[in-house]
């Protein structure tokens, strides 16, 4: 069996050339690795297991030398801007199913390679999304950065052994899901005119806050009155980018933290005009909703 080792080896590197397709290098790579294991269980050393131990790590070395090729040339332009709806790109699809193809044909190789192969794909990939992303405007870029690291995340949850990569992407998602919080919150604040409110509730004024221009019962009656609109109709005062995002779970908890700051500001509001200090005449018909009730609406 010895005597096929040189002809093996030939007929080997006059396939593993670098003008072969990344997949097709990657399925040679998991045969040489199959066949290997299969003879090694007949011998279990000698020349042919060094053979084929010398034949796929070369197989593995053209295999990512051809993919790091592919990817470059993918990205050499950079991920182009995205579609008005902040999908990702066809770029990141193309590279995310072609990770998911590389993937399927990994039976043979193992957890260490996959992961190489992960990163030899996403770690210049993600590096694209975010060049691209900075060109947008910052609730733009968090929708289209959570989008591809969505579409990313539901390929790499088929295989368990990437848990590690997943943690670095779910910390990624979060950053943008921060920034969209932040970004949805001041836009409610904004459009519900709660900005001046705020301001006043958070200085130290002496006398009662009701004798101050804005917050006198006339005042804070036609602000309530707009805000008992919104707890009708709080999604009237979403960002219209929210409705862009893939995921309903990023959506949602971008909503519910915005919401959050807004019953905060409520409550404060709430026991100011519930204090005596204020001055406020016949509070419980100016403020009619408990900070508790606000919560359950939204």
């Amino acid at each position: 069996m010895e005597a096929l080792c040189p002809l093996l080896k030939v007929r080997a590197e006059l396939i593993l050339k670098p003008d072969k397709d990344p997949l097709v290098l990657w399925s040679i790579t998991n045969l040489i690795i199959y066949y290997k294991d299969i003879i090694q269980t007949v011998i279990s050393k000698g020349h042919m297991i060094d053979t084929f131990d010398e034949l796929s790590k070369k197989s593995e070395d053209v295999f990512l030398m051809t993919l790091d090729s592919k990817i470059q040339k993918e990205l050499s332009h950079g991920v182009k801007a995205p579609p008005s709806d902040l999908n990702p790109s066809f770029v990141v699809t193309d590279l995310v199913s072609f990770l998911r193809d590389l993937m399927n044909i990994s039976n043979n190789s193992n957890n260490t390679d996959k992961r190489i192969i992960i990163t030899h794909i996403l770690d210049p990939l993600l590096h694209a999304i975010n060049e691209t992303a900075c060109h947008l405007s910052s609730g733009d870029m968090s929708v289209y950065m959570l989008n591809c690291i969505y579409h990313i995340q539901c390929t790499l949850s088929l295989y368990t052994i990437l848990d590690e990569y997943s943690e670095r992407l779910q910390a990624q998602s979060e950053a943008q899901i921060d920034t969209l919080t932040s970004e949805q919150a001041s836009y409610l604040v904004a459009n519900l005119n709660m900005g001046p409110i705020y301001t006043i509730l958070q200085e130290k004024i002496n006398g009662p806050l009701s004798a101050i221009p804005g917050m006198d019962t006339t005042s804070l009656r036609s602000f309530l009155n707009k805000f008992d609109i919104f707890l009708v109709t709080p999604d009237a005062y979403i960002l219209p980018q929210l409705n862009l995002l893939i995921s309903h779970n990023h959506k949602s908890i971008v909503k519910k933290r915005a919401f959050d700051v807004i019953v905060a500001i409520y409550e404060q509001l709430y026991q100011a005009i519930q204090d005596p200090n204020n001055a406020y005449v016949e509070p419980h018909t100016i403020v009619k909703r408990t900070p508790e009730e606000v919560k359950k609406l939204l």
